[in-house]
C-alpha cells in the first residue's frame, strides 16, 4: 500500500467507512455453477460508506499478451490517495469475453478485499459440519505419541505446495470455463479437492491442483464434444 498526501485524513476516513459497511454482500446473480455476488452488488455495498466520508474508488485495467492487471486507488476529497497492490489475472487467450471476464473477476476480488467484504454463504458452517461425527482416536502413551510424530515427519513427507505455473494455468482455465463465476467456483473446488482443508487455490498442493487442472480440461473437452 502506498499513501500520498495527508495519511491521517485518508486513513481516518477509510477506517470510518469500513466500520459502517456490512461484513457481507448478498449473492445477487445465479449462474450455471451457483450464486455469486456481481461487481455491481459489491460496488453498491461499498460506495455509500465511502462517499459519506469523502472517498472514491478508482480501478484501472491494463493487459498484455498473458494477463490482465487491475490497479486500485482510494481517493480522498482532500487529494490524498491510497494505492493498493495490483492484482494480476492470467489470460487463456485474447478473446474479448475472456479479457472482460478476467477484468470483472479481478475488480470484484480486489474490491471485496479492500472493503473487507465476504459473500453471504455458509462456507464457515459447512466447514464445521464436515467435522461433525468425526471421532478422536484414543489417547496414546508418550512413547506412542513420539513414534507417531516421527512417522509423520520422516516417513511421510508432505507434498509441496502448487507452483506458480500451476496456479496460473488453473486460473486461466478457470476463467475460460467458468467466466465470472470462477471466483466462487475456485473456493468450492479448492475445498473439494483438499477435503475441506483449504479454500484458496494458492494453498493447494501440487497433486491437488493437478487434479483440478485435469478435471477442468476434461469438462472443457466434454462441452466441446457435445457442441460439435
Amino acid at each position: 500500500m502506498i499513501i500520498s498526501g495527508d495519511p491521517k485524513l485518508i486513513c481516518t476516513a477509510y477506517v470510518k467507512a469500513r466500520g459502517e459497511m456490512s461484513a457481507t454482500v448478498t449473492k445477487d446473480a445465479k449462474g450455471n455453477f451457483g450464486k455469486y455476488a456481481t461487481l455491481a452488488a459489491i460496488v453498491e455495498a461499498s460506495t455509500p460508506s465511502f462517499a459519506k466520508h469523502g472517498l472514491a474508488i478508482v480501478q484501472e485495467a491494463s493487459a498484455d499478451d498473458g494477463a490482465v492487471c487491475i490497479e486500485t486507488w482510494l481517493i480522498h476529497e482532500s487529494g490524498a490517495t491510497m494505492q493498493f497492490s495490483p492484482l494480476t489475472m492470467p489470460l487463456a487467450d485474447r478473446k474479448p469475453q475472456t479479457v472482460g471476464s478476467a477484468i470483472s473477476y479481478a475488480r470484484r476480488y480486489a474490491l471485496t478485499a479492500i472493503c473487507g467484504l465476504a459473500t453471504d454463504d455458509d462456507d464457515g458452517q459447512a466447514a464445521q459440519d464436515s467435522t461433525k461425527g468425526t471421532q478422536r482416536a484414543p489417547a496414546a502413551s508418550k512413547g506412542q505419541q513420539r513414534s507417531h510424530v516421527a512417522d509423520e515427519v520422516f516417513d511421510e513427507p508432505r507434498s509441496p505446495l502448487a507452483t506458480k505455473a500451476q496456479v496460473q494455468e488453473l486460473g486461466a482455465l478457470g476463467l475460460e470455463f467458468y467466466a465470472d463465476e470462477w471466483s466462487e467456483q475456485a473456493a468450492t473446488l479448492a475445498k473439494a479437492v483438499s477435503k475441506g482443508d483449504v479454500a484458496d487455490i494458492l494453498e493447494l498442493k501440487q497433486s491437488q491442483i493437478a487434479k483440478l487442472i485435469n478435471g477442468i480440461r476434461t469438462k472443457m473437452a466434454q462441452v466441446a464434444e457435445a457442441q460439435s
